[in-house]
């Protein structure tokens, strides 16, 4: 399979970062509609948004009418109902997250999905990380300081997080940065779904190679889109938009689609961790932009966190 006039590791390195820079995109235009709107109303609208642009090209491409679906273990129904129920942990973690702290504060959060993978691939296989995957791992955690660091302190040591007050010892928060970051509920969300997406994602790739990079994104995040309209309030659904504030919802699910289809296409020039490592490298897109476009604070100290922590993740994957 050829998409780009490139070696095929190239192509899969150019098709992830090319998706990582449209996340970090994706990302900054959540943060700013969920600043006038709900995080149930937003994340439905990019769900079924997604769902709707990529369906039909699912079938006008006639995937549908060669997979094999319930056949075991080779049919996709059950990897494909794994990650979609994974999926809905982890989309709703993501913009639930984003509406309770800085985007550039909860993006890194993901790098340590990968650290946390090493600490069950120790215990259940008795695998241990290469040298280049130590060193990744130094890196994320080095750059979690950095990150714990940026976040808001007063002058007399009050860590301020989502309206939250806690006095800490000086000492204390630079020896046990994590101490810092877990005081932040959208910290704690992030985490739990890079976890969750770093379980998915092996799923992801087994039914995007039985079926092609449509299925997957229309199925998983109709899925998600129907596990939320039971928490959908009224008061969620705004009364009136105004051209330019439709036009600003409306772009997410298109990014989102662009994105979705773009990392799945990875899967077919490299490795599960390649990839996954790979889209990490929003992390430092995110930060970058978020100074500029969205007025986030602490940016110097939490681009250098960024980078670190995106460098590690990648890391890991070697």
């Amino acid at each position: 399979m050829s998409i780009l006039p490139f070696p095929p590791a190239a192509q899969g390195v150019a098709l992830v970062l090319g998706g990582a820079l449209l996340r970090a995109f994706y990302i900054v235009n959540n943060k700013r509609a969920l600043r006038r709107y709900s995080s149930r109303f937003v994340i439905l609208i990019n769900m079924f948004g997604c769902a709707m642009i990529l369906a039909p090209f699912l079938v006008a491409s006639g995937a549908l009418q060669h997979i094999d679906w319930l056949s075991w273990p080779a049919g996709i129904l059950w990897p494909l109902l794994v990650t979609s129920i994974l999926n809905i942990l982890i989309q709703y973690g993501e913009i639930r997250s984003l509406a309770l702290e800085d985007a550039s504060l909860v993006t890194p959060i993901s790098a340590t999905a990968p650290v946390l993978s090493v600490l069950s691939g120790f215990l259940l296989l008795q695998e241990l990380p290469t040298a280049a995957g130590w060193v990744g791992i130094l890196c994320i955690s080095i750059g979690s300081y950095a990150l714990a660091g940026s976040m808001p302190e007063a002058a007399n040591g009050v860590v301020s997080l989502s309206g939250v007050r806690r006095h800490l010892h000086r000492a204390a928060s630079m020896l046990m940065p994590w101490r810092r970051l877990a005081q932040s509920a959208g910290v704690r969300i992030a985490l739990l779904s890079s976890l969750a997406a770093s379980i998915s994602i092996a799923f992801d790739k087994l039914v995007t190679l039985k079926s092609g990079p449509l299925l997957l994104p229309v199925v998983a995040f109709t899925v998600v889109g129907v596990s939320q309209l039971p928490r959908l309030r009224k008061e969620d659904v705004p009364k009136r938009l105004s051209a330019r504030d439709a036009a600003g919802l409306l772009l997410s699910p298109v990014i989102f689609a662009a994105v979705s289809v773009l990392f799945i296409l990875g899967f077919y020039f490299g490795t599960v961790s390649g990839v996954s490592a790979l889209r990490r490298v929003s992390i430092l897109f995110v930060a970058l932009l978020a100074g500029s476009l969205l007025g986030e604070r602490g940016h110097p100290e939490r681009i250098a966190a960024a980078a670190l922590m995106a460098s590690g993740a990648i890391l890991l994957a070697f």
